[in-house]
C-alpha cells in the first residue's frame, strides 16, 4: 500500500518526452512534500513519470514509477504511479493468481492496479475499493489511462498543451508549465458563492481536475475523453428491521476501520470530542490497541475540545496527545497552509487539521481522521431543512409568491423573515445559498469583470441521470424516523457533563430540531457488495443533545452558572460530546466480551490478522517507521489515511460503505 504519493506525467504528443526530462524534474520538487521516502523520474520517448512516495508497505520493492508484467514476453509493457491505496488488493491479487495466472514481483497496491488493467481492462476500476488516483501507460498501445476513486479523496491535475498532457496530484507542479495561465473569472464567481471551486474547473484557466469517479483514457494527438465509472446516489427507503440495521452500520464500519489498518509503519488517529472519531478510534483499537491520538485545543476552553478528547482516551485506553494551538500560531503557520491549497477553500478547520497533521508527523506516519460522517449520516442541520420548511414550500405557487413578498417587508431580525424567504425560494437555490458569502449585488461590486450570465445555480454534476443537488437526498416525511445509534448505548447516567449540556446554538442561528433527520441508501461502489444490497444510512441519536447533567447524590445543589464545578474543568458547549463516552464504552465493550478468553485458554498478548503476502501482528510498542520486517517476520498493522507532517496534509476518510 501507498498512503500518499506526488505523482506529475507527460505524455507527448510528439515523441519528444525524454527532452523534457529536466523541466520536469524540477517541476517533481514541487510535490517532493507528498512522499520523502522515495524519488523516482521514467522517461521514454512517449512518457515521463514521476512520483514521490510515502512508503507504507512493502517499503523496499514497492518503489513507482512501477513497470508491469515483471517477467515474460510482454515484461515492462505498462508504467504506473499511484497516489493512494486499494483495500481490497490482496483479495484482487488472489484472485488474478487464481483467475488469470496472474505473476506479481512486489506487494504493492499499483502492482495490483496494473495488473487488473492488463486482465480486465478500463473496467478493472470498477473492482477497486479505497482512496486512489493513478496513471497508466500502455507502451504497446500507446495509450494511458488514469483514474480518481469516487468520492474524489485523491486529487489528480490536467493541463493540455499543443506538445502533450501532464497529470499531476497538485495544481502547483502544473503551473511550471504554464507560467501565464490566467484566472478563470466563472471559478471564482463560484468561489466566492460556494467557498470552494466546483469540479472539474480550478482557479487558473486550463488546468482543470479529473472528476471524482472518473477514469480518462489518452492517445497522444487525441484528446482526452473522460468516463464517469462511478456515481453515487441516495435512494430513500424504510426501515423494516432498525436492530438489524443498526448492526449492519457497525459492521460496516468496522470492517471499514480495519481495512485501513494495513501498513509496516506507525498509525495514529485524530480524536475530536464528536461521535465519530470516537466510534472510529474505538474500532480501531481492536487491532492497534495503543493506537496514538492527537487533538488540537485552544487557550480558550469554551472553543476546545481537548477536555472531552482527553476523557475518550483515557476511557478507551489508548495514549492522547494535546496540541494546544495559539494565535500567533495560526498567523505564522497561514502563508505555508494557502500555499498547499492550491486553490482557496474557505474551510477554517482545515487550520487546526494543518497543526494535528504538524504535530502528528513527529510520531506516526499515517493517521485517521473521521472526516465525512455528518455528509453520509445526515448529521447537519441543513439536510433536515425540507422537512421544517414543509409547511410553506408544498403551498401552491401563488401563496408563495404572497408570502416571499410579506418576508421582504419584515425587517432584518424579526423572527419569521428567515423563515419565510427560506421555505419560498426554489431547493436548488436554497441549497447552494447556504454556502454563500456574496450575494450576485456584492460580487457585481466586488469584481472588476463580473459576468451576470454565470450563475452558481448552474454548477450540476456532467452525468446523464445524476440526481439534483439536494431533492432526492432527503426522504419523504413519513420514512424519517428518529435516532441515529451508532452503538447501543449502556443503561444508566453515563452521559458525558458538559457544563454541562450539549451544543450551543451559533449566534445569530435558530437551533434546529435533533429528533428528526433523513434516511437513505448509499451503494457501494465495490459491485460484488453492492450485489448484496445496499449500505443504509442511519440518522441521529434518538435524544435531542438538550442541557442535562447527571444526577447528583442526595439532591446537591448545583454550582452556580457559568462556574465550573470543585476539581472539573469547564467543557465546550459547541461540540457533539453529550454521547461520546457511551459509545466508546459500548464499542470497547462489545470488542472486550468477544475477545476474552474462554476457560482454559489462555490470554492472546497480540492480536493476529493473516494476510497473503504475511502474519501481521499488532503489537504496541514503537519502532522505526522505515525499518523493514526481517525475512519471514511479522509485519505491523497501521492505519491508513492522511499522512501526518506538516505538508502533508491529505486526509483519507474511512470509507463507510
Amino acid at each position: 500500500m501507498a498512503t500518499m504519493a506526488g505523482l506529475l506525467t507527460y505524455v507527448s504528443a510528439r515523441g519528444d518526452a525524454a527532452a523534457h526530462r529536466e523541466a520536469i524534474a524540477g517541476a517533481l520538487e514541487r510535490v517532493a512534500h507528498r512522499g520523502p521516502d522515495d524519488t523516482s523520474l521514467v522517461t521514454t520517448a512517449d512518457v515521463a513519470f514521476g512520483a514521490h512516495r510515502l512508503a507504507v508497505t512493502d517499503i523496499d520493492r514497492g518503489r513507482q514509477p512501477l513497470s508491469y508484467p515483471p517477467d515474460g514476453v510482454t515484461s515492462g509493457r505498462y508504467l504506473i504511479v499511484l497516489d493512494g491505496t486499494v483495500y481490497n488488493a490482496e483479495e484482487l491479487r488472489a484472485e488474478l493468481v487464481e483467475e488469470r495466472g496472474a505473476s506479481f514481483a512486489t506487494h504493492s497496491d499499483a502492482e495490483v492496479i496494473v495488473a487488473a488493467y492488463h486482465h480486465w481492462g478500463p473496467s478493472a476500476v470498477n473492482r477497486l475499493r479505497g482512496m486512489f488516483a493513478f496513471v497508466i501507460w500502455d507502451g504497446a498501445a500507446r495509450r494511458a489511462f488514469g483514474a480518481r476513486d469516487p468520492y474524489g479523496m485523491k486529487p489528480l491535475y490536467q493541463l493540455t498543451t499543443p506538445g502533450g498532457v501532464y497529470f499531476a496530484s497538485e495544481k502547483k507542479a502544473l503551473l511550471e508549465f504554464a507560467p501565464e495561465a490566467p484566472l478563470d473569472p466563472a471559478n471564482l464567481q463560484h468561489y466566492l458563492t460556494l467557498q470552494y471551486v466546483p469540479e472539474p474547473g480550478t482557479m487558473h484557466r486550463g488546468v482543470v481536475r479529473l472528476g471524482s469517479g472518473e477514469s480518462f483514457v489518452y492517445t497522444p494527438g487525441g484528446p482526452v475523453a473522460n468516463r464517469r465509472y462511478s456515481q453515487l446516489a441516495f435512494r430513500p427507503g424504510p426501515v423494516d428491521d432498525e436492530a438489524a440495521l443498526t448492526e449492519r452500520i457497525r459492521a460496516a464500519l468496522r470492517d471499514s476501520v480495519h481495512a485501513h489498518l494495513r501498513a509496516d509503519v506507525p498509525v495514529g488517529a485524530f480524536l475530536s470530542s464528536g461521535v465519530d472519531s470516537t466510534a472510529i478510534v474505538a474500532l480501531a483499537r481492536e487491532v492497534e490497541p495503543r493506537l496514538p491520538t492527537f487533538t488540537v485545543g485552544y487557550e480558550d476552553e469554551g472553543h476546545s475540545e481537548l477536555a472531552v478528547a482527553e476523557r475518550v482516551a483515557r476511557e478507551l485506553g489508548v495514549p492522547h496527545n494535546a496540541i494546544m494551538v495559539r494565535p500567533d500560531d495560526v498567523i505564522r503557520a497561514l502563508p505555508r497552509i494557502m500555499w498547499h491549497l492550491d486553490d482557496p477553500v474557505a474551510d477554517p478547520s482545515l487550520v487546526p487539521t494543518w497543526f494535528l497533521a504538524e504535530a502528528a508527523g513527529r510520531q506516526v506516519s499515517v493517521a485517521l481522521s473521521g472526516d465525512g460522517a455528518d455528509e453520509l449520516f445526515g448529521g447537519y442541520a441543513i439536510y433536515r431543512e425540507p422537512l421544517s420548511l414543509a409547511t410553506v414550500s408544498h403551498l401552491p405557487d401563488p401563496m408563495q409568491r404572497g408570502l416571499r413578498a410579506v418576508s421582504k417587508v419584515i425587517p432584518q431580525g424579526i423572527k419569521g423573515k428567515s423563515f419565510l424567504e427560506r421555505g419560498t425560494t426554489p431547493i436548488e437555490e436554497r441549497y447552494y445559498g447556504n454556502a454563500r458569502v456574496f450575494t450576485e449585488d456584492d460580487k457585481a461590486r466586488l469584481l472588476r469583470h463580473y459576468d451576470p450570465s454565470i450563475r452558481y445555480t448552474d454548477v450540476r454534476p456532467d452525468v446523464d441521470g445524476a440526481l439534483g443537488p439536494a431533492a432526492h437526498a432527503v426522504p419523504r416525511p413519513g420514512r424519517v424516523r428518529r435516532g441515529r445509534r451508532a452503538a447501543e448505548r449502556p443503561e444508566g447516567p453515563t452521559q458525558v457533563d458538559r457544563d454541562q449540556g450539549g451544543a450551543a446554538p451559533r449566534p445569530g442561528r435558530r437551533r434546529a430540531r435533533r429528533d428528526r433527520a433523513p434516511q437513505a441508501r448509499l451503494p457501494h461502489p465495490d459491485p460484488a457488495v453492492a450485489a448484496a444490497g445496499d449500505v443504509r444510512l442511519g440518522a441521529r441519536l434518538a435524544r435531542p443533545l438538550g442541557r442535562r447533567r447527571p444526577r447528583r447524590p442526595g439532591g446537591s445543589a448545583r454550582p452556580a452558572q457559568g462556574a465550573p464545578e470543585e476539581g472539573r474543568r469547564p467543557l465546550p458547549q459547541d461540540l457533539d460530546s453529550a454521547d461520546v463516552l457511551p459509545v466508546a464504552r459500548d464499542l470497547r465493550g462489545r470488542h472486550d466480551r468477544a475477545a476474552a478468553p474462554g476457560p482454559g485458554v489462555p490470554q492472546a498478548g497480540v492480536l493476529v490478522v493473516s494476510t497473503v503476502d504475511a502474519t501481521c501482528t499488532a503489537q504496541g510498542e514503537p519502532h522505526d517507521r522505515h525499518a523493514a520486517s526481517p525475512a519471514g517476520a511479522p509485519g505491523r498493522l497501521g492505519g491508513l489515511g492522511s499522512r501526518c507532517a506538516p505538508s502533508r496534509v491529505d486526509q483519507g476518510e474511512v470509507d463507510l460503505v
